[in-house]
Order: C-alpha cells, then sequence, then structure tokens
C-alpha cells in the first residue's frame, strides 16, 4: 500500500510534467463543481483519479494538477459521501502517502493552518500541514509540502482535500532557491477555496 501511494502520486508528477504547457508561473483560478473547490494554479491544470480500497471499501481520489518551473501543484480529493466515520483513518492514509515518499530526510511537526471557504472572508476551516525535505526511493532530493482540510458541504458530502506543492532537485537546494519556492508554495495555497 505504501510503495502504491509513493508510485501514484510520483507517476502523478511525471505524467503532468509531460502534459504541462508552460515552465512559467501564470496564476489563474481554477473551478472545480465537481470535488467543490476552487484553487489558484500556476499553469494548465489535468486530472487524474486513482481508486483504492480502505476499510474494505473501493474509493475514488481525484488530483487537479500542474506544473510550472518544474515544482508540481496538486489538490487531491476524496469524496466519503455521508460517511464522516472514515474519515481519520482516510487523513491517516493520506498523511502516511506523503511521509513515505522520503527514504531519508526531516518532516517538520504537523502545524495547524486554515483555509477560507469560497465566498466567505472571515468563515475559515481548521486544517493541518507539514513540510518535507530530503532524498526520495528515486535518489531525487524534494522539498514537499502538504495540507489536509475535511469539509461537509450543506447538501451533507464530506470530503477531504490533500494540497501537495512539490519540486525536486539533484542535490540539496541553496537558500535562495528555497526563499522563492515559499513564495510560489504559499500563493497556491493562499488560493485554495473549498465550498
Amino acid at each position: 500500500m505504501n510503495i502504491f501511494r509513493y508510485k501514484f502520486w510520483i507517476g502523478s508528477f511525471a505524467l503532468i510534467g509531460l502534459v504541462a504547457c508552460t515552465a512559467t508561473f501564470n496564476w489563474r483560478e481554477i473551478r472545480s463543481d465537481e470535488q467543490a473547490f476552487t484553487a489558484w494554479f500556476p499553469a494548465k491544470t489535468s486530472k487524474e483519479q486513482k481508486t483504492i480500497t480502505i476499510e474494505g471499501k473501493s474509493r475514488t481520489m481525484v488530483m487537479e494538477a500542474a506544473t510550472a518551473d518544474k515544482m508540481l501543484f496538486a489538490v487531491g480529493t476524496m469524496n466519503l459521501g455521508q460517511e464522516k466515520d472514515i474519515s481519520e483513518k482516510v487523513l491517516k492514509w493520506m498523511k502516511d502517502g506523503v511521509q513515505n515518499s522520503l527514504k531519508d530526510g526531516k518532516i517538520s511537526p504537523e502545524q495547524e493552518c486554515f483555509f477560507y471557504l469560497a465566498g466567505e472572508k472571515k468563515q475559515k476551516l481548521n486544517a493541518q500541514g507539514v513540510r518535507l525535505s530530503g532524498f526520495g526511493p528515486d535518489h531525487k532530493y524534494r522539498i514537499y509540502w502538504a495540507r489536509w482540510v475535511a469539509r461537509q458541504d450543506p447538501s451533507g458530502i464530506n470530503r477531504i482535500y490533500q494540497l501537495s506543492a512539490i519540486k525536486m532537485f539533484n542535490n540539496e537546494p541553496r537558500a535562495s532557491e528555497l526563499s522563492e519556492l515559499t513564495e510560489q508554495y504559499e500563493t497556491f495555497f493562499s488560493g485554495f477555496r473549498p465550498y
């Protein structure tokens, strides 16, 4: 299962890298009514989905993503329908997948953060986030920021979102590169709005 999660995200990174049409940051708002969010992406997005099994039940995770300047920006959505009691296990599955993307390296302590609801300037949703850095099983150095948020929409549908921002390097990046990365990551995260 851990290898599957790693291959899914890294495979998605490679696929989206092939279809991306730009290498510069051209931020635009993308609206996904099916997955119930709006988000800022730096290039044209593509979509991929995978079916996984959790607690003996097949579930579909949909990922909308784009690449720019060899960076991947992705919003993964798991629609749990009316189920809410499974959300902690799904969240753990997502978090384990992110942590398993490193063979060795540093994982920051999980931090509390928040996202605003679409169309709301004051209503916030609590979220969690981590920052990973180090070499993955593919021997590439990566900086990986991930954030997770759960949302029950007005119709009672429960969704868990995973936002991922990743860049790979041949070697550990310089401090100046990290500063520029942080600015792009924050633009991406601040533009996400579930509804």
